[in-house]
């Protein structure tokens, strides 16, 4: 009787079938990623099937892959990414990080070879990480001449967004009425603040 022997090291394997009287043959070698290298993949006959003495047992054995399909990453926090990687035979290459606003901080937010592409084993797979992003407070520039409330804001990271004027008769022209984002709001490092000035 045929004994189960798929899964076995190619060693084992013989041993098994050697015992019962059989003789194991190699049918095919081919690559297979849930297959670890020198295991077997599939066998025939198969287990529980009768044969004659000195009859043979053909046997697919799994190699060591030359090629495999690159994972997808993105999304991945890093170390989870780091471990795709390695269980795919590829190597973590280069990894940089950029400021995104929607991504979560640590993910993968672009990797360097696109999913399901397939490569030599041991590739290197750059990743960009998504990298949280620098915020800091709004200084109040109400009130102060738009010459001014500028130097402060650049001053301060920020860019000079749109600006709007609109007629006030109770201040003087040029002053700031208005800034979007408010006073002492969070935002980001270099984004751009939008002011509204008054004018006659």
């Amino acid at each position: 009787e045929v004994p189960s022997i798929t899964g076995f090291k190619l060693e084992s394997a013989q041993a098994l079938v050697e015992a019962r009287g059989l003789q194991l043959t190699i049918a095919e070698k081919k690559s297979d990623t849930k297959v670890a290298p020198g295991h077997i993949i599939s066998q025939s006959p198969f287990a529980g099937a009768r044969l004659k003495y000195g009859e043979k047992v053909g046997v697919v054995v799994a190699k060591i892959p030359t090629v495999v399909k690159t994972p997808a990453l993105i999304g991945q926090p890093l170390n989870e990414a780091k471990l795709t990687l390695k269980e795919a035979k590829l190597e973590l290459g280069e990894v940089t990080e950029v400021e995104k606003a929607e991504a979560i901080p640590g993910s993968v937010i672009r990797q360097s070879i696109a999913a399901d592409v397939e490569v030599k084993v041991g590739a290197a797979v750059d990743l960009v990480i998504a990298k949280a992003i620098d915020t800091v407070a709004v200084p109040n520039v109400v009130g102060r001449m738009v010459g001014s409330a500028k130097k402060q804001l650049i001053k301060a990271g920020f860019k000079i967004g749109k600006i709007s004027y609109r007629i006030d008769d109770l201040e003087d022209e040029g002053v700031v009425l208005a800034q979007k984002p408010g006073a002492d709001e969070q935002a980001p490092k270099g984004s751009e603040i939008e002011l509204t000035v008054s004018t006659y």
